[in-house]
């Protein structure tokens, strides 16, 4: 019995894909750091303008995720 079958709540689907993503954001935040510092010379606005850029970049990602996790998890009633 896979994951498909189990009856999830959707606030537990949306956390799960949240977290996920709040987690891959956080390692692309760190992966990137070295960079986004030098590019910036250590600038707090432009790396705040950088990030929120990476942010937007992954925001359709995450957005198609939350629909198929809820759609592969949730059971259908």
């Amino acid at each position: 019995m896979g994951l498909s079958r189990t009856n999830l709540s959707t606030e537990l689907a949306e956390g799960m894909v949240f977290l996920a993503f709040l987690i891959l954001f956080e390692f692309l935040l760190i992966l990137t750091d070295p960079y986004f510092e030098e590019w910036s010379g250590g600038a707090p606005a432009i790396k705040l303008v950088i990030n929120g850029g990476l942010a937007l970049i992954i925001l359709p990602l995450h957005r198609f995720f939350e629909r198929f996790m809820k759609k592969r998890l949730l059971k259908k009633s």
